[in-house]
């Protein structure tokens, strides 16, 4: 082969990998613009990453996908990701997240964050036992790792992890009402309002919500075991579930370009599902209140001396509840109580927590 031949050749392959790169670039992009862009993840980095170059099983739900999957609070969105169930506890049926099989009563091995800070509960590792779900309408995104997360997160995430992100100004356009209501007395409803002004931007979300509960029927409880023992008839069973439910949320977040300030308050009222010792218990109820802020300062782009953030946050929770651990006339192998059995635990925690990059 002559010189002219070879040159042919090489320019001729050179051209054929360019080409091909160019080819794949294109049909990447073509692929994206068919099934939509790749949504951005911050838990599995601590940085925003792209979901499919995170070093992790990641999921990410979007507020479009919360419409479109007509989710009506948190639990209901995350449903749909593979590898993540969503069960409910006897005890007041609050949500369980079984991610790969992973399951435990109280559910401590999966960290919650709202706005990247945990709402952890240091008495049992959950959320508490009047948690109570988070209302859809001000979420903008949820991120999900299923597998450990314990490397950026510690020891409460050795399962996965769920980050709630809320909406803020620019998410919100003008004001917005919204109303529902559905069987066993179920209402809501919600109003949200944001502002983007020259030096602030501001947004408010207000969501209440009421139940009677499904009433699902019990035809024995662990009571019944008792009467069966012991000769009594102290068994409330055959009754319902006691599943009512009066949650009441607002967050407010003020931004500007260097700072962000989110203050959050919940208040939660429900009755104990089952009940304590799955003894059925129908006067039962539980209260909890939660107060939380943070506040953000990001580092000032025109600077690079002053690359640096900081986030303090602070979070408080008190719950109160008053439950029928045995009816009147129960008796146990430890005795008989005429008067039935009850107990008023209560639990009071504060948090404070500081991160600095």
């Amino acid at each position: 082969m002559n010189n002219v031949g070879i040159f042919i050749t090489i320019s001729a392959f050179i051209t054929f990998l360019f080409s091909s790169s160019s080819t794949a670039d294109e049909d990447e992009n073509i692929f994206r613009n068919y099934y939509g862009g790749e949504e951005l993840i911050t838990i599995a980095t601590g940085a925003p990453i792209e979901k499919d170059r995170a070093p992790a099983i990641a999921s990410v739900v979007t507020a479009s996908d919360i419409q479109k999957l007509c989710a009506t609070n948190l639990s209901e969105a995350l449903k749909h990701i593979p590898g993540l169930h969503v069960s409910y506890s006897p005890a007041a049926y609050n949500p369980t997240y079984i991610i790969r099989g992973n399951y435990s009563e109280f559910n401590p091995h999966v960290l919650v964050l709202v706005n990247n800070t945990p709402i952890t509960n240091v008495f049992l590792g959950n959320r508490g036992q009047s948690w109570g779900d988070i209302p859809v309408h001000n979420i903008q995104r949820i991120e999900v790792i299923r597998g450990p997360g314990s490397a950026l997160f510690a020891a409460d995430a050795f399962s996965g992890v769920i980050n709630v992100i809320t909406k803020g100004a620019q998410h919100i356009d003008g004001t917005t009402v919204g109303v529902r209501g559905g069987s066993f007395g179920t209402r809501e409803v919600w109003a949200m309002h944001g502002h983007r002004g020259s030096h602030l931007d501001t947004a408010l979300a207000i969501n209440y919500f009421e139940t009677e509960g499904e009433r699902l029927q019990i035809e024995a409880d662990g009571q019944t075991v008792f009467d069966a023992l012991f000769g009594t008839s102290a068994s409330r069973a055959p009754g319902s579930v006691n599943n009512g439910r009066d949650n009441f949320d607002a967050k407010l977040e003020v931004a500007s370009d260097i700072m962000k300030l989110r203050l959050g308050y919940e208040k939660r009222r429900g009755g104990p599902g089952v009940g304590g010792q799955d003894i059925l218990d129908t006067q039962g109820e539980g209260k909890s209140e939660r107060m939380s802020a943070d506040l953000t300062i990001t580092p000032d782009l025109a600077n690079p001396a002053l690359d640096v953030s900081a986030q303090f946050s602070y979070f408080d929770v008190t719950t109160v509840t008053d439950l029928v651990l045995a009816p009147p006339g129960a008796t146990f192998p430890t005795g008989s109580f005429p008067e039935g059995v009850r107990g008023r635990p209560s639990i009071s925690e504060r948090h404070f927590r500081l991160n600095i990059e």
